[in-house]
């Protein structure tokens, strides 16, 4: 099976905003994830008008939360954006869409960095997939004066947003 990233985006704005147009012909696979003040509700939806599984939502305990979706066989455009928002919302979204022959999702895990960057070396917990040639992606989420994240050994940054303070909290994907 061939996975590859077709393309991504990225948005962050005090309350909720919609990313830049992006071309996702073709995924089989979108993936939004979000970084967002603890206690907020947060809504969520494309312009293509897709059905989205959210993940279970994870929290550094004291300031703020990530959250991950996903959408398989979606309807995709050739100019397709997202929005997020929510009321007293320090949030960002990044985005990715993939190509695939076949997708399926099997598990999850989820953490927190802190500091000015965060490097994402791998996670605390054990992943195994069930099938070989599977694709792991992990969501991060850093404070709002994180300016970067890193990846380390196998892992590649697929779409990254920095924080901003008293803007929102940085997140991004890896895989």
């Amino acid at each position: 099976m061939t996975i590859s990233l077709l393309a991504s985006a990225k948005a962050a704005a005090l309350n909720g905003t919609t990313t830049a147009a992006i071309d996702t012909t073709g995924a089989k696979l979108l993936l939004a994830s979000f970084a967002y003040n603890n206690g907020v509700s947060l809504t969520f939806s494309d312009s293509a008008g897709n059905t989205w599984t959210a993940l279970t939502a994870t929290s550094n305990g004291s300031t703020r939360s990530t959250r991950q979706y996903y959408c398989i066989n979606p309807t995709t455009s050739a100019s397709h954006t997202f929005t997020f928002g929510g009321t007293n919302i320090t949030g960002s979204i990044t985005v990715t869409a993939w190509g695939a022959t076949s997708i399926a999702f099997d598990k999850e895990v989820g953490g927190h960095g802190s500091g000015s960057s965060v490097t994402v070396a791998g996670n605390t917990a054990s992943v195994t997939p069930a099938n070989n040639n599977s694709l792991l992606v992990t969501t991060y989420g850093f404070g709002a004066f994180a300016s970067s994240a890193a990846a380390s050994g196998a892992w590649v940054i697929a779409q990254d947003q920095a924080g901003a303070g008293g803007t929102n909290f940085g997140n991004g994907q890896i895989y």
